[in-house]
């Protein structure tokens, strides 16, 4: 599940931050600004530098987030959430999970190799990177950024260009189908996000 189900009608959220109480909508560009600032500093490492690991995964969400959040950017999250109709998995299950997770990813990742062609075990493990991702929501807020920053390392160390990960606004239909693939990944039917993933190649 992804949180941006929440950020489509968001204009109502408030969150406390160092800015002060204000809307998703008004604190939207500062966090553009954070994660653009950190995917500029992942061209700057070398690929080889991206191992997925509990530390680059808290690393993301602090660096992007930290100025505004600095009581618990970088931090998993200390409480249940439901997102939608999804039951999040309980809080202190969280640094287990993530750490298999890693693991598990690292392991797809070593199967795929360094530069990869694109191929069927390729796109599974994007799907499953971004798809298990959201369903742990590891953090109280911004997950969703998070993963893209995420993909956006992994596709620099694949060699692989950039992709959409999100549908434009205009694309109703295509943030249907999105929202839809997270959902059926939440109960391990992966086809649907590997669908997603085959278009968003065939795009890049």
């Amino acid at each position: 599940v992804s949180e941006d189900t929440e950020e489509y009608s968001s204009t109502t959220r408030f969150l406390e931050s160092s800015l002060g109480i204000k809307s998703y909508a008004e604190l939207a560009p500062y966090l553009a600004k954070g994660v653009e600032r950190v995917m500029a500093e992942i061209i700057d490492c070398k690929p080889t530098e991206l191992t997925v690991t509990p530390d680059l995964i808290c690393k993301l969400h602090k660096d992007a987030f930290g100025e505004l959040f600095p009581s618990w950017a970088g931090r998993y999250r200390d409480r249940d959430v439901v997102v939608g109709k999804y039951n999040t998995p309980h809080y202190f299950e969280v640094p287990v999970l993530i750490k298999q997770y890693c693991e598990d990813l690292e392991y797809r990742l070593s199967l795929v190799g360094p530069k990869p062609p694109v191929s069927d075990i390729l796109i599974e493990t994007l799907a499953f990177a971004e798809g298990c991702f959201l369903n742990i929501h590891p953090f109280l807020d911004f997950n969703g950024r998070v993963a893209r920053m995420l993909l956006f390392a992994l596709l620099y160390r694949l060699n692989l260009p950039p992709v959409q990960l999100i549908p434009d606004e205009k694309d109703r239909q295509g943030r249907i189908e999105y929202l839809t693939a997270l959902s059926r990944a939440d109960n391990l039917d992966w086809q649907p996000l590997i669908s997603v993933w085959k278009r968003r190649l065939d795009k890049g």
